[in-house]
């Protein structure tokens, strides 16, 4: 199974507030974001994490090292992921980087911690996860994009399917073009 997933911010107290999100403690949010992550993941499932794991550095490393070593986990760097160096964070993940491009059941699909108004491939239809924003963004941008953060998704990971079924209901991107030989 293929999944998403961004903006966990284990340990920051603050986001609890600022995020209005439904936990009394940073403990009690970090124990139910981990236990969703980690009932949901099973062996051979492919993880792709856009972005903002946590601010402190023992912390992102302890959920790491929690990740089974039989999921494939892409880590996707968000703002508060400036302070790890990627050699570090390689040691757990099986990619680490700013964005990536991705083709899966034959769609392209462009992944970014941060929404984008074009991405490569948008003109011809091509797909964008992101996170960033900590809630339903869903009447704000336009097209085929979609907001897995954990915030807007119930605290949960994103399935390939759900993203599927999720942009059939967008319109196409701004920038589509319908008959790719205008532009050859």
């Amino acid at each position: 199974m293929l999944y998403f997933t961004s903006d966990f911010h284990l340990g920051h107290a603050n986001i609890i507030k600022f995020c209005n999100r439904p936990f009394s403690s940073v403990e009690e949010m970090d124990k139910v974001i981990t236990d969703n992550f980690l009932t949901t993941v099973k062996s051979g499932d492919k993880v792709y994490f856009l972005g903002d794991l946590s601010m402190r550095r023992e912390i992102a490393l302890d959920f790491l090292t929690k990740v089974p070593k039989n999921i494939e986990f892409h880590f996707i760097l968000g703002n508060h992921d400036s302070k790890f160096p990627a050699t570090e964070l390689q040691k757990y993940c099986r990619s680490v980087s700013q964005y990536k491009n991705i083709q899966e059941q034959g769609k392209s699909i462009f992944l970014c911690h941060y929404p984008m108004y074009t991405w490569p491939s948008s003109h011809y239809g091509s797909w964008m996860c992101f996170g960033h924003h900590h809630w339903d963004t869903r009447n704000i941008f336009y097209g085929k994009m979609m907001n897995v953060s954990a915030d807007a998704n119930n605290f949960k990971l994103v399935s390939f399917d759900e993203v599927v079924s999720f942009m059939k209901t967008r319109e196409n991107n701004w920038d589509y073009i319908k008959d790719r030989k205008k532009v050859d």
